[in-house]
């Protein structure tokens, strides 16, 4: 059987006519330590804007050449 993580949240709302409600969602997603699978089971698009995200918030402390170096040593490599 796989490892599993479970994340659970619940969110206390109140509705137009003040009625109080609770929320919760459930979710149960796998373990791996494997990164083939991590990559194969995610998205190119959101891959490439995650790592976007990450070069764009270093840009500023570490420069354009140390940024693209820490984007190839953590990345594609």
């Amino acid at each position: 059987s796989t490892p599993n993580v479970s994340v659970q949240v619940a969110v206390l709302y109140t509705s137009d006519q003040g009625q109080r409600k609770i929320r919760v969602c459930n979710l149960l997603l796998p373990i791996t330590t494997s990164l083939s699978v991590l990559y194969n089971s995610t998205q190119p698009t959101c891959l490439v804007n995650l790592m976007s995200k990450i070069l764009a918030s270093d840009l500023p402390k570490e420069g354009v050449t140390n940024s693209k170096n820490i984007l190839i040593d953590k990345w594609l490599k």
